[in-house]
C-alpha cells in the first residue's frame, strides 16, 4: 500500500516474508479442517490472521524508512536543506514505527505461544515478553526441539536485537519525546552541530530484527500446523 508514495507497484512477497505468510496460511487451512473446533481453536485462528496484517505493516514501515533514508546525505541537521530535513524526519517516523512493531509482534507471539501451549507463563511473571516465554519453556523442558529452534534464532540475532531493544526502550519509556530528542542531540553534538544517528547502521539492525521476526513466525506456525495433525 505505502509503495504508492513512491509511485511503485504493489509489493510481491518473497523470501522470509513469503515463507512466514505461507506458514500462517497453511496453519489456517489445517485449522479449518479440525473436526470439532473449540473456542480456543477459533481464538487462535483469529490471532493467527492478525499476524499477517502485523508483519505486512512492519514490512511497509521498514521499506519506507529505507526509501526515505536514501535522501539523507549529511551528518548534521544544520547542514540539511528543507527537502533533506523532510526526508530525514520521514525516515525517522517510519524507522521508529518499524522498531516498535518488531517488539510488538514478538510480544504478541509470546502471548500466542503461551495461550496455545497452555504454558501459564503469567504465573512466573505477570507481564511477560516473548523472551520470557522462551525461558519458561526451557525451564519447564516442554516442546524442547521447538524451543531450541526459537532459542537458536534468538542467539543468531542477539547483537542487533540488543541494540534495537535499547532504542525501543528509549522510545517508549521516556514520557517526554522532546526530552529524548534533546538527549540524542546532546550525545551527538559536535562543534555546536547536531549529529544524527547513522541511518545505514540503524537500518542494518532493523533489517536483522525484521528477519528474526519473520523467521520466528515461520517456525511457530509451521510447528503449530504439525501439532494439529
Amino acid at each position: 500500500m505505502l509503495r504508492r508514495i513512491f509511485n511503485e507497484p504493489k509489493r510481491v512477497d518473497e523470501g522470509f516474508l513469503l515463507s512466514a505468510n505461507e506458514a500462517i496460511r497453511a496453519y489456517l487451512n489445517r485449522m479449518d479442517k479440525v473436526s470439532a473446533p473449540t473456542d480456543k481453536h477459533h481464538k487462535l485462528a483469529y490471532w493467527a490472521k492478525s499476524f499477517m496484517d502485523a508483519i505486512d505493516e512492519l514490512e511497509q514501515s521498514k521499506y519506507c524508512a529505507e526509501k526515505f533514508s536514501e535522501g539523507i546525505t549529511h551528518r548534521f541537521e544544520e547542514e540539511m536543506d528543507e527537502a533533506e530535513l523532510d526526508q530525514y524526519h520521514l525516515y525517522l517516523y517510519f524507522y521508529k514505527n518499524a522498531l516498535i512493531r518488531v517488539f510488538s509482534i514478538l510480544d504478541k507471539l509470546g502471548h500466542y505461544i503461551n495461550e496455545w501451549l497452555e504454558l501459564r507463563t503469567e504465573r512466573v511473571k505477570r507481564k511477560f515478553s516473548y523472551f520470557t516465554v522462551l525461558r519458561h519453556m526451557h525451564d519447564q523442558h516442554v516442546h524442547t526441539t521447538f524451543e531450541q529452534s526459537l532459542y537458536d534464532l534468538k542467539k543468531k540475532y542477539r547483537e542487533p536485537m540488543l541494540r534495537l531493544r535499547k532504542k525501543r526502550n528509549m522510545e517508549i519509556h521516556f514520557i517526554n519525546v522532546e526530552f529524548l530528542d534533546d538527549m540524542h542531540r546532546a550525545a551527538g553534538t559536535l562543534h555546536g552541530k547536531n549529529a544524527i544517528e547513522n541511518p545505514k547502521e540503524n537500518l542494518d539492525d532493523l533489517r536483522q530484527g525484521y528477519e528474526m521476526v519473520l523467521q520466528s513466525v515461520y517456525l511457530i506456525f509451521q510447528y503449530a500446523k504439525r501439532m494439529l495433525t
